[in-house]
């Protein structure tokens, strides 16, 4: 099994302790981090009694490559609310990040400040080291990797040696020791229930993203060495959650199956220029078929009848191609619900919805 690095950690500047990375400024103060409140049964929302301070808790991390990490930390303080525009909030300090605020080599104790939403109680831990059933393949779990616990899925193992987790965001496939992956809980109501959910933040714009069945037939995204960013046909295998889904898919060489974040994923459906009466001219934005994928390019000239070069942007460089009419197709952007035809170099100006044409008997 191919494992890989760690998910970055990109976006605020906190470091591990001993590690050296660049300056950061710490947030102003007063700033809360933001998501929406874990309902209680019942579907109430009823404020937990506030932690004391001193409580082993973890805290939880949405920004750009964090993708809702729990990483471990210790209760401060607690403000409560002031009205609406002043929520309460927690001062929790990490047990695991420093700042580099003070330039010297120890780095001082991070402390920052939390929505409700944000902070829990540490969770209990698993009911036996040898529960199989916890690390089962497909299963929710959380992988304790640079310092913080994320969230992704159980490809293979748990049987002594390691387990193979995968993530859907940065997508990649680590191999773990079982006593650095415990299943995956949310905690509600005051009580630790299993998770539903491979991945915690969701986006505003989640809420409008189409959601795959079992079996629907799609492209997902994956880059080329020679091609670069390319499409290949897929077809959904499991649904792990609104955000996530394993899918496969051939690449010339093997089936694979990969475990992605909507972001990855888009229908597979025919876009025909006659859809939205573009013409294939040089300039044209287009997708050519090469070595069984789709890959974005450019008309750059009409070779002859029914055939057009096309430069197509490589992982490396630029590559020209010549491909006939019925391996070209207008170049498209999925936004997760919705199709656009993007713009040719020369001469469209602007964007045209696409719609699926009428079937008429």
């Amino acid at each position: 099994m191919a494992t890989g690095g760690s998910p970055p950690l990109t976006g605020r500047r906190r470091r591990r302790r001993g590690e050296k990375v660049r300056r950061w400024t710490r947030p102003k103060k007063g700033s809360v981090s933001r998501s929406p409140h874990y309902p209680c049964p019942g579907g109430e929302e009823e404020p937990p009694p506030p932690l004391a301070p001193g409580t082993d808790v973890e805290v939880r991390l949405d920004g750009d490559g964090y993708h809702g990490t729990w990483y471990r930390a210790v209760v401060v303080s607690f403000v409560p609310a002031r009205g609406p525009r002043a929520p309460a909030r927690y001062a929790a300090s990490y047990a695991d990040l420093v700042s580099d605020d003070g330039g010297g080599g120890g780095g001082e104790p991070l402390v920052e400040h939390f929505a409700l939403s944000h902070i829990r109680p540490r969770p209990p831990p698993p009911p036996s080291s040898d529960d199989l059933r916890a690390l089962a393949p497909h299963h929710i779990v959380e992988a304790f990797h640079k310092d913080g616990w994320w969230s992704g899925i159980v490809l293979g193992g748990g049987g002594g040696g390691v387990v193979t987790v995968a993530f859907p965001i940065t997508r990649e496939v680590i191999d773990f020791p079982p006593r650095l992956v415990r299943p995956r809980r949310d905690y509600v109501g005051g009580e630790w229930v299993p998770s539903e959910a491979a991945i915690a933040h969701q986006p505003k714009q989640a809420a409008a993203v189409r959601i795959y069945r079992v079996g629907d037939k799609v492209e997902v995204r994956r880059d080329r060495e020679v091609y670069g960013r390319s499409w290949f046909h897929a077809k959904v295998t499991k649904v792990i959650d609104k955000m996530s889904y394993l899918v496969e898919y051939s690449d010339l060489e093997k089936e694979t199956v990969d475990y992605l974040h909507w972001q990855f994923i888009r229908p597979s459906e025919v876009r025909s220029p006659q859809d939205c009466d573009l013409r294939f001219g040089p300039g044209a934005a287009v997708e050519a078929y090469c070595d069984g994928a789709w890959s974005p390019g450019v008309v750059r000239r009409i070779v002859g009848e029914g055939e057009y070069e096309v430069s197509v942007n490589g992982k490396n460089n630029e590559i020209v191609v010549t491909k006939a009419r019925e391996l070209l197709q207008p170049q498209y952007k999925w936004n997760g619900k919705n199709w656009r035809i993007v713009s040719a170099k020369r001469r469209l100006s602007h964007q045209f919805v696409w719609k699926k044409p009428k079937v008429t008997s």
